[in-house]
């Protein structure tokens, strides 16, 4: 089992950003890396939305989209429903560190 947290920041223009935090959990069968975990995306004002994702995908890999089942989330976002999709690339750092960057797409309903 391998134990995961990423944080991001997208930038959407005009001086937005939203600050993305997944905490996850995944296992290596030969070369496939398979994960599933929950995340917070928090938005300016302190609204989260909040959901839950799998991933699968052969190693190496320079990144993989994540599609991001949108679950609730706090104040304007309380009952959302939806999906994200994360198209995820990534370079490696150092051990156990990665830089991640790439796009973001929601359908978000309120």
């Amino acid at each position: 089992m391998l134990d995961h947290e990423l944080d991001l920041r997208f930038e959407l223009g005009q001086h937005r950003t939203w600050v993305y935090h997944s905490d996850y959990c995944g296992t290596i069968e030969g070369s496939l890396f398979t994960g599933a975990g929950t995340f917070t995306i928090t938005v300016p004002g302190g609204a989260t939305i909040t959901g839950d994702f799998t991933e699968s995908v052969e190693l190496p890999t320079t990144g993989d989209p994540i599609e991001l089942s949108i679950t609730g989330g706090t104040k304007r976002f309380r009952r959302a429903s939806g999906s994200c999709t994360l198209d995820n690339h990534l370079l490696p750092r150092e051990s156990g560190v990665q830089e991640h960057f790439g796009t973001f797409d929601c359908e978000i309903d309120r």
